[in-house]
């Protein structure tokens, strides 16, 4: 039992006495929101990569030209792209390269439109046939 506890302490002593500065590596998180693209940028030591140019190119359509964006203050970055389009963002922080992959979903639908004046007009004058014709007097 006091070999076991002392060579806990022991460990313990040795980790505590190792240098803390192991660097994190940077992390790229990308969230999305129908087709609204959202993305966090941190650097190794954990604080927001603030003011970052990335890249973010369109992996369903390769020959379309990449975006270059740019972090906030926060490490943030925001865009609006199409809809079931996969994304790709890339970007190098500290020294290292980072990337992460994103996929939109469907979009917000449609709204709706009325059909065109012709029709809604034709119909209301074939509606207006019913009481027109329950009204219409017998002269016989």
């Amino acid at each position: 039992m006091r070999t076991r506890l002392f060579a806990v302490l022991a460990s313990l002593a040795i980790l505590l006495s190792l240098p803390g500065s192991y660097a994190q590596e940077p992390t790229l998180q990308l969230l999305v929101d129908d087709t609204v693209i959202i993305g966090i940028v941190t650097k190794t030591d954990g604080s927001p990569a603030a003011d970052l140019s990335l890249l973010l190119q369109d992996s369903s359509h390769p020959q379309s030209a990449a975006t270059i964006l740019k972090t906030d203050a926060a490490g943030v970055f925001m865009y609006t792209g199409e809809a079931l389009t996969e994304y790709r963002a890339s970007a190098v922080v500290d020294g290292r390269t980072i990337s992460a992959t994103a996929s939109t979903g469907e979009g917000p639908p449609a709204p709706f439109q009325w059909p065109p004046i012709y029709l809604t007009l034709g119909a209301l004058l074939l509606l207006s046939l019913i009481p027109a014709h329950f009204l219409k007097r017998e002269d016989a």
